[in-house]
């Protein structure tokens, strides 16, 4: 006799829907590849513009090569030679009738304009008309007569020491020579070659920073050093014209050279100006 029919499991029991995470039971979609962006077709103007501006970058490239391949004493000739041409009647913008007083300008001239020190100066010494005078009076005194020329602490200290150092050890006499002229107070070699180029006529270059930045431009020297420049620019242009081109770059510097703009494209140094090659157009 068979016994009761027992009950049989079932193989695969339905789980019940609560315990389930519906989020499993739903497949994520595959992500889809971001389609890459099409190339832009070049057109014939791009191409164009392309040869044009590789062709301009290579003749530049050219010209470059070209002028230094001229010896610097070469291209300095023809930079003092060109100088010569725009500005004949170049000199010394600070007035002066005396070794002395140009010394005393050449001291407020430091970060000052050279008009600005001419009002100055003129004031000055029609009030201390001899070097005695000048040197004797206070510090205080000539601080208040060159205020507007700033530093003036510093520079009424350097002009009473210079004179009075002349006074004591030249005999009155502004010194003539490098040396000497180094020993005075205030006085470093920009000012003793403007002494030394434009009283005593003895060949000497100023580097002031229209000298320093235009040299560079033009590839005579690549020097920020006023020392190391001007030993460059002595040996590449003729010493008769060392004067000379110190006051004709001033006046370029102020003119066409500026530091902020300068106008390359209306330049006449243009072709034989390092900088100037880059702006041709």
């Amino acid at each position: 006799m068979t016994g009761p029919i027992k009950a049989t499991k079932t193989a695969n029991p339905i789980k019940k829907a609560s315990l389930v995470n519906p989020e499993k039971l739903i497949k994520p979609a595959k992500p889809t590849k971001p389609t890459k962006p099409t190339k832009p077709t070049k057109s014939h103007n791009t191409n164009t513009s392309n040869m044009a501006d590789k062709s301009d970058e290579s003749r530049l490239v050219k010209l470059r090569t070209k002028l230094l391949e001229i010896s610097k004493k070469d291209r300095a000739t023809s930079i003092v030679n060109k100088l010569g041409e725009m500005y004949p009647d170049a000199d010394c913008t600070l007035n002066y009738r005396e070794p002395w007083k140009l010394l005393i300008s050449g001291i407020l001239a430091a970060q000052c304009t050279d008009a600005r020190v001419n009002i100055v100066c003129k004031s000055l010494f029609n009030e201390f008309e001899s070097i005695n005078l000048l040197a004797d009076a206070p510090v205080n005194l000539i601080e208040e007569r060159i205020r507007s020329c700033g530093f003036y602490h510093v520079k009424a200290k350097s002009i009473k020491g210079s004179l009075t150092k002349i006074l004591e050890n030249f005999r009155g006499n502004v010194p003539r020579d490098m040396n000497s002229l180094l020993t005075l107070p205030g006085v470093g070699r920009k000012i003793a070659n403007l002494i030394l180029g434009d009283c005593y006529k003895i060949n000497a270059i100023v580097v002031d920073t229209h000298c320093g930045r235009i040299s560079r431009h033009l590839g005579l020297t690549d020097s920020m050093d006023p020392n190391k420049i001007e030993k460059d620019l002595m040996d590449c242009l003729p010493e008769k014209e060392w004067i000379a081109f110190g006051h004709r770059i001033v006046t370029h510097g102020r003119a066409i050279c500026t530091a902020r703009n300068p106008k390359c494209t209306k330049c006449e140094l243009q072709r034989i100006c390092i900088k100037g090659l880059e702006s041709i157009e």
